[in-house]
């Protein structure tokens, strides 16, 4: 019976093991996820969007990316940061949801990054 019992322990145990190392692994790509996300946002906005007078990104470009980061369930945003001769650069942040449901984890956070952006004439 002792046996019984001991071994029912260890599998409760090693059961409880593997259920933490899959929410892990869930976490850890839903990081990553958010890494790939803000970096094709990031080179998007380099290759394809043009700076405004206004210091905007042009419509067509934050449109897209607003409709990109929503299926990929995060927030887009960007803000104006600094200017040379040649490029305006923004600092963009992406709002996402870390969720670690065994824990009731659930906490928003901020990723930022700086895009360039060419100056149109």
């Amino acid at each position: 019976m002792k046996g019984i019992i001991e071994s029912s322990v260890y599998l409760v145990i090693m059961t409880l093991i593997c259920v933490i190392s899959i929410q892990f692994i869930i976490m850890n790509r839903q990081i990553s996820k958010v890494g790939e996300v803000s970096g094709y946002i990031r080179d998007y906005i380099e290759i394809h969007a043009t700076g405004t007078k206004d210091l905007k990104i042009d419509k067509k470009t934050e449109e897209y990316l607003q409709k990109y980061a929503n299926e990929n369930h995060m927030l887009f945003s960007y803000k104006y940061e600094d200017a040379t001769s040649q490029y305006q650069y923004y600092d963009i942040q992406i709002e996402y949801s870390l969720r670690f449901p065994l824990f009731h984890l659930n906490k928003q956070h901020k990723y930022k990054r700086l895009a360039k952006v060419p100056l149109t004439s």
